[in-house]
């Protein structure tokens, strides 16, 4: 499931962004359990279970999850695992990378600022090229 819906204290809507990150849960914890990869045997177990076992209890008594899923996208861990198949790595990790914008933090308005204008002056530089 993806980690939106999870993470949410309140029934969401499904997107199709979502329906993306729960098909990349699968395809990892399907490639982590039966594609090579560089993973010792305990190591394999401790982020199964924390990726996808791990919940907890709220205060209100329901059971919620999903902070490790994040982790687990922002973090990239698991196109950091080294599979041995180099098609399959590549795939997790446009995947990961894709679905882990949803959670990236929203820059601020300086920081946005100073982008855009880095950005006109870059665009400005390369006009000179141009002519």
């Amino acid at each position: 499931m993806a980690t939106r819906l999870l993470l949410s204290p309140t029934l969401v809507v499904h997107t199709f962004v979502d329906n993306l990150e729960s098909f990349l849960h699968m395809l990892s914890w399907v490639a982590l359990r039966f594609t090579p990869h560089d993973l010792s045997s305990k190591a394999l177990t401790n982020l199964l279970a924390n990726m996808f076992d791990h919940s907890y209890e709220d205060d209100d008594g329901s059971v919620r999850g999903g902070h490790y899923k994040q982790d687990a996208l922002l973090g990239g861990w698991v196109p950091k695992t080294r599979f041995r198949q180099q098609i399959l790595r590549n795939l997790l990790e446009v995947l990961t990378e894709t679905c882990a914008v949803h959670y990236w933090e929203r820059p601020s308005d300086g920081r946005l600022a100073v982008y855009h204008k880095m950005q006109s002056k870059s665009d400005n530089e390369l006009a000179v090229f141009a002519t």
